[in-house]
């Protein structure tokens, strides 16, 4: 049984950046997914090339409900996406990025898979697992196990070794609890990723869901640049620690934990977050001989990345864009 207008079951959320040309092609997605009970917020950032004309349009046209959060300056997707998850009216939450269009029968998969699980158990889960695809092929590394079966993130990537991509449909509420700072343009998702797939099951579907497309136009990553340093800062000492098998604690001694902590001081240099205040931010008390011994390291990587040009400041571009940007909702 779908729910009602203004109590959708989910939420899909798209936010954009001058992706003008894709936008249409995705709401037609949504258009024709067979289970209808959703809203869509979709979040502007500032773009100039038309975006908030086309989704005005789109909004009017639209056979279900349309948010539309425009921001008058780039202020990045992390500002955006916690917008979007505080207004969300829907209990299980999708992120659609503009360049990726969901399946006809992708909601119906999802919500069916949900109710599968017994209600008495559900607090326990996060949400549903499934599959994407980029050209025909599967972006995830093979599944252990086929049909529906439970897993937590964590163990999904750390014991079960699934690497790439999947469609993640979380339950609202508890992403809520886990929004990320709103420190650069960018934090990555892992930071809620991360301590909820510590925590929480997720049912995975051995099925395609999402068409996904990368390296299009005004993509995030694929950068030659340093960008989003000291969001990356934010989104390691959130993450860093749970990233371990739920029953294998000898992690915190790896080689595995050592390039993640060289890499996050690299980028605190980067970040103009002070060494101090990066120790302190960790989930856990690193020994200090362990932070003294990996210090060198990030010290060494972070010279070398000056030397090639290859940092830009960003978080300072953010500090300022976030001072004067506004935002109106459609």
């Amino acid at each position: 049984m779908q729910g009602n207008v203004s109590s959708p079951f989910f939420t899909i959320h798209t936010p954009t950046y001058k992706r003008v040309a894709y936008l249409t092609r995705l709401w037609e997605a949504l258009c024709n997914q067979t289970y209808k009970d959703f809203e869509w917020i979709v979040a502007d950032d500032g773009s100039d090339d038309g975006t908030l004309e086309l989704l005005i349009n789109l909004k009017k046209r639209s056979p279900f409900p349309v948010t539309i959060i425009a921001a008058s300056k780039r202020v990045g997707k992390t500002t955006l996406d916690n917008r979007a998850i505080k207004s969300a009216k829907g209990r299980i939450f999708i992120w659609n990025d503009s360049d990726d269009f969901l399946l006809p029968g992708a909601l119906d998969l999802i919500y069916n898979a949900w109710n599968a699980i017994p209600l008495s158990e559900r607090a326990g889960y996060c949400g549903i697992t499934a599959l994407c695809e980029e050209n025909g092929h599967i972006v995830s590394s093979p599944l252990p196990f086929s049909g529906p079966f439970d897993s937590t993130w964590s163990d999904l990537r750390y014991r079960h070794k699934v690497t790439g991509d999947m469609l993640y449909a979380c339950r609202t509420d508890i992403l809520r609890s886990y929004l990320p700072p709103e420190v650069d343009f960018y934090v990555a998702e892992g930071s809620f990723w991360a301590p909820i797939g510590a925590k929480y099951k997720t049912r995975i579907l051995d099925k395609v869901v999402q068409k996904k497309e990368y390296q299009a136009t005004n993509c995030i990553t694929f950068s030659g640049k340093m960008k989003y340093c000291r969001g990356y800062v934010y989104t390691i000492a959130m993450s860093i620690g749970f990233s371990m098998p739920s029953n294998d604690k000898k992690f915190i001694l790896s080689t595995s934990l050592l390039r993640q902590l060289i890499t996050y001081f690299r980028y605190a240099i980067h970040g103009d977050v002070s060494m101090i205040k990066a120790y302190s931010m960790l989930p856990y008390k690193l020994p200090l001989l362990m932070f003294l011994s990996v210090l060198p390291f990030s010290a060494f990587f972070a010279l070398k990345d000056i030397i090639q040009g290859k940092v830009s400041k960003t978080h300072l571009e953010f500090n300022s864009a976030i001072k004067s940007a506004t935002f109106k909702t459609y």
